[in-house]
């Protein structure tokens, strides 16, 4: 037999069954319907679980002597023939009364059952909002790390560039232009030679980087012989700003840069890529 389709019909005779105020044939009927559709033996089940706690739920009184009185002389004058109605329809009466009672009790356990759960729902967003919250104070101290950091570099930059200013501006500066040997390479600067402070500020611009064990050599021309003057490597943006002490080549007017392994050499062994004079 197909699965049969919920009517106010079967509803009624549900709920009568589990009352128990079904005529003989409404109970067979029932019956019958249980026999071949096993899944309404399932919705029983749950309307006698229902039906079964809805008398607690109803406040415990007694009726007034007079309401008393008006019931009696009601019954007294039902049992007559002459005022007896069919039974049938009278079943039918309590039955969606307590049908509708039925509907009611389950609404008030759903409404509860939502209840709970919009409690869940907002514990969760409580706990995702303070998480939110350490993620956030996380960052923001991470955020306050960096800027410390960077403020402490850019201050560093900006000493070591005043300290260039203030080379730059001595009298009887001497400067030699700095440029790579290479047509494909883009390398250029100056070596700034300050005789008054016995140093020296080299900078370059476009420098490629090096691999790991090489660096980048100045030597300086004096009477003939090369002068290893200071090893250096070029930043991220293939910069190189460096102050250098004079030591004996502060005479020299021509300079050679070559690429060397990372070691102390008395001669240059690498290719020699940017000159300057």
């Amino acid at each position: 037999m197909a699965p049969l389709e919920p009517s106010e019909q079967l509803e009624n005779l549900l709920a009568g069954y589990v009352l128990g105020n079904l005529t003989s044939e409404e109970a067979a009927q029932v019956k019958q319907l249980l026999d071949h559709n096993p899944d309404l033996l399932t919705e029983l089940r749950r309307l006698e679980s229902t039906l079964a706690v809805i008398p607690l739920s109803l406040p415990v009184s007694s009726p007034s002597q007079q309401l008393e009185t008006r019931i009696l002389q009601a019954a007294e004058a039902e049992v007559s023939p002459a005022n007896r109605s069919p039974a049938k329809p009278r079943s039918r009466m309590r039955l969606s009364w307590q049908w509708g009672g039925a509907i009611a009790a389950v609404m008030i356990a759903g409404l509860g059952i939502e209840t709970y759960r919009l409690h869940q729902t907002l514990a969760a967003t409580e706990l995702e909002n303070h998480h939110l919250h350490q993620q956030l104070a996380i960052a923001q101290a991470t955020l306050d790390r960096v800027r410390q950091t960077e403020l402490a570099t850019t201050r560093k930059e900006l000493s070591r560039y005043q300290q260039a200013v203030n080379l730059l501006r001595q009298p009887n500066n001497r400067v030699l232009n700095l440029r790579g040997t290479s047509s494909k390479s883009h390398s250029s600067g100056s070596l700034v030679i300050v005789p008054t402070k016995s140093s020296a500020m080299l900078v370059l611009q476009d420098v490629e980087t090096l691999p790991r064990g090489k660096v980048y050599r100045m030597w300086a021309f004096i009477n003939g012989e090369k002068v290893s003057c200071a090893d250096f490597k070029p930043n991220d943006r293939g910069e190189v700003f460096l102050k250098l002490p004079l030591d004996k080549w502060g005479g020299t007017t021509e300079v050679a840069v070559t690429v060397e392994p990372d070691r102390a050499l008395s001669m240059p062994v690498g290719k020699m890529v940017i000159t300057g004079s």
